[in-house]
């Protein structure tokens, strides 16, 4: 819902995904909700549901961007969304008028378009419209922007309320199971990995090490059914929970999970990191997991391999250590580029310059 509007102050058009509970929506989630963000722009949300296909639906989108910069001349557009549409949209809104343009890129790999010829021609259609450019890391950068013109772009990772998480941690949940639990948290999709955790506790529990598996995310179901088959033939399935994304994560880290697994084939950032570092969970993180993500890498198991036996090994010596949390670890996520508190003022500069 957009702010009530105030004369005095600029409009920022924030265009990106329908919400759910996914990370660049969260994070979308939490700015407009920052004090210092509501001081400075009159926000309106444009939560894009329509893909626009082909000839007409480019035409639809083009009045529609028109429509939305007549009503504001000098407002600032804050795009994002996946390639293939941001390109549109910034073309759409520099056509339609639109005086400055930002794009923030949240993915080190898109699914769409599927060919690299097609994919730069997105990004030089990008580039044509000579928009602000952020990344939440390096990778995010070239996948949006392309390597030749990647270098010029702000880092600003996807930011993290670390004071308003601590705060809904406060209402414990019970545990699901006594057993050392792992979990993975994200939607359920190839690229977080989930069939590869499974396979893997399968030789962990068949070690006769026990331990039990949280995933914990939304997804396609067709995937989801996947994997619960998988976990079936493997003979694991009660020591696999699946849970439904939830906005009560908070208390879930705090008090059912003792160990993240994130076995991502590719990540922008990937927000869990730091989400569970903040509750001082033990982190354990593939190659694809980027720097910025964490709060502390020296606490953390990262840029492991894809290969089942070495997580195997890391699982069991988590299993066998059975490390208690940190606590909460606020002081240092509050210092961190991640916290909301720092990045929102990086984000305000860069928009109001």
């Amino acid at each position: 819902m957009p702010d009530k509007q105030t004369p005095d102050k600029q409009t920022l058009l924030i265009a990106t995904l329908p919400f759910n509970l996914a990370g660049p929506q969260l994070y979308v989630a939490q700015i407009t909700g920052n004090p210092k963000l509501r001081a400075a722009f009159n926000t309106e949300i444009w939560a894009i549901e329509d893909i626009y296909r082909g000839a007409a639906g480019k035409w639809r989108l083009l009045q529609d961007c028109k429509t939305r910069v007549a009503k504001d001349q000098n407002m600032v557009v804050y795009i994002n969304q996946d390639l293939s549409l941001v390109a549109w949209l910034a073309l759409c809104f520099k056509l339609a008028g639109a005086k400055k343009i930002a794009v923030h890129s949240h993915q080190s790999s898109f699914s769409e378009p599927r060919t690299a010829l097609r994919r730069r021609i997105y990004q030089i259609m990008i580039d044509c419209t000579k928009p602000i450019r952020f990344a939440v890391s390096p990778g995010a950068a070239d996948a949006m922007f392309g390597k030749t013109i990647a270098a010029n772009y702000v880092l600003l990772p996807a930011l993290i309320d670390f004071n308003s998480l601590a705060k809904q941690s406060e209402a414990p949940c019970a545990r699901i199971s006594d057993d050392f639990t792992f979990a993975c948290v994200g939607r359920m999709s190839l690229q977080k990995n989930q069939s590869f955790i499974i396979n893997t506790l399968a030789k962990v529990l068949s070690s006769g090490q026990q331990a039990h598996l949280l995933l914990i995310g939304d997804g396609d179901s067709a995937y989801e059914a996947t994997l619960i088959a998988l976990a079936e033939s493997l003979g694991i399935i009660k020591s696999i929970s699946f849970v439904r994304a939830t906005e009560k994560i908070a208390s879930v880290y705090r008090y059912q999970i003792d160990a993240l697994l994130v076995p991502s084939v590719f990540e922008g950032q990937s927000r869990v990191v730091a989400e569970a570092q903040l509750f001082g969970i033990p982190v354990v993180t593939s190659v694809a997991i980027p720097d910025i993500a964490f709060i502390d890498k020296s606490n953390a198991r990262a840029e492991l391999p894809l290969n089942s036996d070495c997580w195997k090994s890391v699982m069991s010596e988590l299993i066998q250590a059975n490390p208690r949390h940190l606590g909460l670890q606020l002081e240092a996520a509050e210092k961190s580029p991640l916290a909301i508190n720092r990045g929102i003022d990086l984000l305000l500069k860069t928009l109001q310059d």
